[in-house]
C-alpha cells in the first residue's frame, strides 16, 4: 500500500487538477540525486546540493578530506535525498501555491486517485455561512430535565 499526499491549487481550479505526490523513500532521488532534483524543478535544493559538492571537492583538494570521507559524505547526502525527497517536493508545491487537501492510499497511483475522488463524491459540502442568521434550536424550548414543555 502506497501513501500519496494530494495537493490542490489555491487558484480555485477544480479537483481534477489535483496533484498526487507519493510519500516514502524515493529510489530515483537516492540514485540520481542532482538529476532528480533538476527533473522535479527543486532548484533551491539543487543549489544546496551543488554548494555541498563544491565544499566537499574543496575539502578533498586542499587535503582536509580523504576520498573515503568524501564518498561517505556524498552517500549521506544521497540518503537524505532518498528519505526526504518527497517531503522536499511537497514543500516546493506549497511554496508555489498548492495546498495539501487530503491523503490517499492505494496499491498504485490510479487506485489512490479512485479512492480520493470517490471520497470527494460522497462528501457533502458544508452549508454556506450566513452572517447574522441564527439556526433554530434542535429541540423545543425544554428547560432542565423535564421531557416535555410545560410539564
Amino acid at each position: 500500500m502506497k501513501i500519496y499526499s494530494v495537493h490542490a491549487p489555491t487558484t480555485g481550479a477544480g479537483p481534477e487538477r489535483a496533484h498526487f505526490e507519493r510519500q516514502g523513500f524515493s529510489w530515483p532521488a537516492f540514485l540520481f540525486g542532482p538529476f532528480w532534483l533538476a527533473w522535479r524543478r527543486l532548484w533551491r535544493v539543487l543549489a544546496a546540493w551543488c554548494v555541498a559538492a563544491v565544499l566537499i571537492g574543496l575539502g578533498v583538494g586542499f587535503g582536509g578530506l580523504t576520498g573515503g570521507a568524501a564518498a561517505g559524505l556524498f552517500f549521506i547526502i544521497q540518503l537524505y535525498l532518498g528519505i526526504e525527497g518527497c517531503g522536499l517536493a511537497d514543500v516546493a508545491l506549497e511554496r508555489s501555491g498548492w495546498r495539501l487537501s487530503d491523503v490517499a492510499a492505494g496499491a498504485d497511483r490510479i487506485e489512490a486517485e479512485r479512492s480520493y475522488f470517490a471520497r470527494r463524491a460522497q462528501a457533502t459540502p458544508p452549508a454556506p455561512y450566513q452572517r447574522g442568521v441564527v439556526a433554530p434550536p434542535a429541540t423545543p424550548s425544554v428547560i432542565g430535565l423535564f421531557p416535555e414543555t410545560g410539564g
